[in-house]
């Protein structure tokens, strides 16, 4: 129970550093964020390219800590 309440207020807190860093350093738009909580407890996020990033700045900028899914088409 402690190290769930634990690791949920570091990621917290690391995700608020890294936002304010990462808006400094990049130029991040984040758009439709309010159609975020119209899916209910479940919605799908789509990222709009290939870039490693992707999952972190999903992860940074997301208002809830997301799951990831990843389909990789050289695996067969």
């Amino acid at each position: 129970m402690f190290l769930r309440l634990l690791r949920r207020f570091v990621a917290f807190f690391s995700r608020k550093i890294f936002r304010h860093v990462l808006t400094l350093l990049f130029s991040v738009r984040v758009s439709g964020e309010e159609h975020f909580w119209a899916g209910g407890k479940r919605s799908l996020i789509i990222a709009n390219h290939l870039s490693s990033l992707d999952s972190f700045f999903l992860f940074i900028y997301l208002p809830e800590i997301p799951v990831f899914t990843v389909y990789d088409s050289e695996k067969k």
